[in-house]
């Protein structure tokens, strides 16, 4: 995902992720796209997504770095009791306590086959919203609309969807 779409140079910074609440999470895409780049880089990240669920889309030690990294991060969240009281308060009226308490060793049982049933019980061919925020001065320069964007929105769909 980062080398795809970050390290090529095709977004500035990308992120896909998700909360675990008690009813229903969102699930986020964010990226910074260069305005020349958003025709390339919508469908890219859609397809980026959808590429997830090949079993050689990473490996199992790249999995364990995340984990591990998930991890290390729940620790130093912890580490001051301004922050950790935001957090439990956060996840006791979110998921619950068991879930945050549990966190980490649920995190651990993760596996690729996991991942693929999420993304495609979740994501996938499912609806979504797609906005864009520029400054009034590069969409006047670009001419970047609502309907391009609408129309950034149907073909990403369309080319997701022919797969």
């Amino acid at each position: 995902f980062q080398k795809n779409l970050v390290e090529s140079g095709l977004t500035l910074g990308s992120s896909f992720g998700y909360y675990t609440q008690r009813h229903t999470g969102p699930i986020t895409v964010n990226a910074q796209i260069p305005p020349d780049r958003l025709d390339k880089a919508i469908p890219a990240i859609l397809q980026e997504i959808e590429k997830m669920t090949d079993p050689d889309y990473f490996t199992e030690e790249q999995l364990a770095s995340a984990k591990t990294i998930l991890a290390i991060q729940d620790l130093f969240d912890r580490e001051q009791l301004s922050s950790f009281a935001h957090t439990i308060s956060f996840w006791w009226a979110t998921a619950g306590t068991d879930y945050y308490v549990n966190y980490v060793k649920n995190l651990k049982t993760i596996t690729h086959a996991d991942i693929k049933r999420y993304l495609k019980q979740y994501v996938l061919g499912k609806p979504y919203i797609l906005g864009a925020m520029m400054n009034k001065g590069v969409q006047d320069s670009t001419g970047f609309s609502e309907e391009m964007l609408r129309n950034l929105a149907t073909t990403a769909v369309q080319t997701e969807g022919a797969k």
